[in-house]
């Protein structure tokens, strides 16, 4: 299928490279951060943004809601973690201690814990209600790029420019399992919604689909031309997404490992993407200032 199945909307506010896009569980706002040290928080219904959060000093690289909606976790490479308050816009917290740039943030499912990932090498592990720093995760060998708990929580992956990914235990802190076979860095990680497996996407082009108890790669993706920037699950479990440095989005059958659509619309790398909480849209990111919202066809 072509771009033809998917018809888009643009929300249009950045003045920078979009680099991370995130849904809130109930899907009412998509939250997006931006090269211009800026996050917006938009109404997905009326494609309006609804207010614009101020204080990184340097770049915004990843955003995440809480499970409840009431607040939203942000990364910079101010080397900081800032915690807001969606209603209000108010800057609640900020979490000092990594030494290079944060590139990655997530909330776990019950909002008790933050987790980040940094150029230092190292994953941090927060206790969201006190901003205490309760694990420093260490075992990658270079930057680390994403962060992903699992559904129950219990579980934290990472992916790093060492060309893993990384499943950690997250009471005891210590690492379960590596998963190896990307041939260049690794730039996304994410658990699949029953927490079995993992969905990896690398500089190498390839989208993987892993064991994540054994660490062993189930499937490998092929298609897109340029490096593959994030890769993440539909709420249902049974399909892919994936964007890339070939400005184009892939979906993708996870059953059989085929490519169902191949979107096209931005005029950039595509840097973020992610399904919407009920499976029926899209939203992505792009170096080309454009947040765009998508609908698939059949």
């Amino acid at each position: 299928m072509t771009a033809k199945t998917a018809t888009c909307t643009e929300l249009q506010g950045h003045v920078g490279w979009v680099t991370c896009v995130r849904f809130s569980a109930d899907g009412r706002f998509l939250a997006t951060c931006s090269w211009d040290k800026k996050i917006k928080i938009w109404d997905t219904k009326t494609h309006t943004c609804l207010r614009t959060l101020e204080g990184h000093s340097s770049y915004v690289s990843s955003v995440c809601f809480s499970p409840d909606g009431k607040r939203l976790v942000s990364g910079g490479w101010d080397k900081t973690v800032r915690v807001w308050d969606v209603q209000t816009g108010a800057r609640l917290r900020t979490l000092g201690g990594h030494r290079g740039r944060v590139r990655s943030v997530c909330y776990s499912s019950d909002s008790e814990r933050l987790a980040s990932c940094s150029h230092d090498k190292t994953v941090r592990v927060w206790d969201a209600k006190t901003g205490e720093c309760v694990h420093v995760l260490n075992g990658h060998s270079e930057w680390v790029t994403s962060v992903s708990f699992s559904p129950s929580g219990k579980r934290l992956a990472s992916a790093s420019d060492d060309r893993t990914a990384k499943v950690w235990d997250t009471e005891r802190g210590v690492c379960l399992v590596t998963l190896g076979g990307h041939s260049d860095w690794v730039k996304s990680v994410q658990f699949s919604p029953d927490s079995k497996h993992l969905v990896t996407g690398g500089f190498d082009r390839s989208v993987r689909l892993w064991d994540a108890q054994l660490g062993t790669c189930i499937t490998t993706f092929n298609g897109h031309a340029l490096r593959v920037t994030e890769a993440c699950f539909s709420p249902d479990g049974k399909r892919l997404v994936s964007a890339s440095y070939d400005k184009s989005i892939r979906v993708w059958d996870v059953g059989s490992g085929l490519c169902t659509h191949t979107i096209k619309g931005h005029k950039d790398v595509v840097d973020s993407i992610q399904f919407s909480p009920d499976g029926k849209q899209m939203a992505s990111g792009s170096w080309d200032w454009i947040v765009r919202m998508w609908v698939l066809g059949d």
